[in-house]
């Protein structure tokens, strides 16, 4: 089989702009040292802007994403002075990539996988567990509501004398059923969060529980410890570690607003804004930007609408969206 033929096999010249340089930039990463292919290459960069403009942005987006996993790299493309702007981008005729840039697309693709799969794979056999990208209701056995958030699992183990949630992943919210015989004790990592009648929510994220309560009291200890405080309507507290000393927080009005499909942020660092936003489309999003990092933002956002929320903040950062496939959103 003719190997000319072979690197051409699976293109189709009736793709768009888009799609045609997403193709060749991993064809000129794959065979970039291929005089015939490079020919090609070329004449297709001159038969349209479009495709010149859409090759190099697909070009840099491939490279960032291998900067962002590449300890120190290095570049391998450097213009000369007889290269000339002749009213397109210029090509430099670059040596074979296939070491660096495919190998660590290729990798940065396997990251960005990994990482959104791990915490996925929690939610599995778990008797409750939210897969989509929006709140879910439940109603226990013992008319107690949950209202678990998305990518959020729990266990439930109820007995004759208390009932047991385990929070696995994620958010929930729980409107309990007063029963005084049976308490109500939910579990989070070493914490517990024991209702005396209430409502209140409990979240699990890096080993790290918070509690808040809306109505009623809770009473928060660690696993088989003494309580270490008690909450009333309008309170919060964050454990993290086998650090046992902890404060109440008072919470502002709008902290159980996801619950409604509301996302409120006072001065939260743009990762941060971004991460709670994932939990709410599918895949990863990808912030490339060590500067964007350290800016924050206020404002309300709508999880409902987690996409355009997305394309909002970068509205308001003055950054470019690239959703490289359903499950990986990139902002650069």
């Amino acid at each position: 089989m003719n190997t000319q033929n072979h690197k051409m096999s699976g293109y189709d010249p009736s793709w768009s702009a888009e799609e045609q340089a997403q193709w060749w930039v991993v064809q000129m990463d794959l065979y970039g040292d291929d005089v015939e292919l490079h020919a090609r290459f070329e004449d297709w960069i001159a038969q349209d802007i479009a495709h010149s403009v859409a090759y190099h942005q697909n070009d840099s987006l491939w490279e960032d994403m291998a900067f962002a996993i590449t300890p120190n790299p290095t570049p391998t493309v450097q213009l000369n002075d007889q290269q000339k702007y002749d009213g397109r981008m210029p090509v430099a005729r670059t040596p074979k990539r296939t070491g660096r840039w495919i190998g660590a697309g290729v990798l940065a693709c396997m990251v960005v996988l990994t990482v959104w799969l791990m915490p996925q794979l929690r939610l599995y056999g778990a008797d409750y567990a939210n897969m989509s990208n929006e709140v879910e209701r439940l109603v226990l056995e013992d008319k107690t509501v949950v209202f678990l958030d998305s990518q959020s699992a729990i266990d439930v183990r109820y007995h004759p004398d208390r009932r047991e949630i385990n929070l696995l992943s994620g958010r929930a919210f729980f409107e309990v059923t007063p029963n005084k015989t049976r308490p109500f004790i939910v579990h989070a990592a070493e914490t517990q969060a024991r209702a005396l009648g209430t409502a209140y929510g409990v979240r699990l994220e890096d080993e790290v529980v918070q509690v808040k309560v809306r109505e009623g009291l809770v009473g928060v200890s660690r696993d088989q410890g003494d309580e270490l405080v008690r909450l009333q309507a309008g309170q919060g507290v964050r454990l993290g570690g086998q650090n046992d000393h902890v404060e109440k927080t008072i919470l502002p009005q709008t902290d159980f607003g996801w619950l409604t499909g509301q996302l409120t942020a006072e001065n939260l660092r743009v990762p941060d804004l971004l991460t709670a936003l994932e939990r709410y489309v599918p895949g990863r999003v990808v912030l490339i930007g060590q500067a964007v990092r350290e800016k924050t933002l206020s404002g309300r956002f709508d999880t409902k609408n987690a996409a355009q929320a997305i394309d909002d903040v970068a509205l308001l950062l003055n950054l470019n969206v690239v959703r490289v496939t359903p499950y990986l959103t990139i902002l650069k």
